[in-house]
């Protein structure tokens, strides 16, 4: 996987000439902060999951099928059903970015009081509260989460 990142500065339409040091340094900078990008999720093509979500363990009303994972920062994709008479009564906030679409059924907001249908959407970064939920049918989704990079341990090591 490469990245490329084009770095470049203006002082009233000036180019500002660096010695070959100071390139090689930031070039360095740059594919060190680039390291802190790249994923260790497999590398997978279309193919057969060989399991559905209807075959797994129901754990708390929730089946969970992992379609990828990074054991090392505990990235994740899933594909989550919560199952018919599945509730929470508080609200909740995740440590990590989460995403989530809406594939099949309905969940109920119980603090927005609103019915959240396939097609839907939400994006969530750290710390945002969400639900009390209530699902009436099961409710399936896709769910990718993804931790946070400490922004000082990254520029420490810069």
């Amino acid at each position: 996987m490469g990245i490329a990142v084009i770095v470049h500065s203006h002082s009233h339409n000036k180019v500002e000439k660096e010695g070959s040091a100071r390139k090689k340094e930031r070039a360095a900078l740059v594919e060190k902060a680039a390291s802190w990008l790249r994923v260790a999720k497999p590398e997978l093509e279309f193919g057969d999951i060989s399991t559905d979500i209807s075959r797994q363990p129901v754990v708390d009303g929730i089946s969970t099928l992992v379609l990828s994972e990074d054991k090392k920062t505990g990235d994740q994709t899933v594909l989550m059903t919560l199952h018919a008479g599945y509730e929470t009564h508080v609200k909740s906030c995740h440590e990590y970015w989460e995403e989530v679409y809406i594939l099949e059924g309905s969940l109920y907001d119980k603090e927005k009081k609103i019915n959240i249908r396939p097609g839907m959407y939400a994006c969530r970064p750290p710390g945002m509260l969400h639900g009390p939920y209530k699902a009436s049918e099961s409710c399936t989704m896709l769910v990718v989460s993804r931790h946070v990079i400490d922004e000082a341990k990254v520029r420490s090591s810069l």
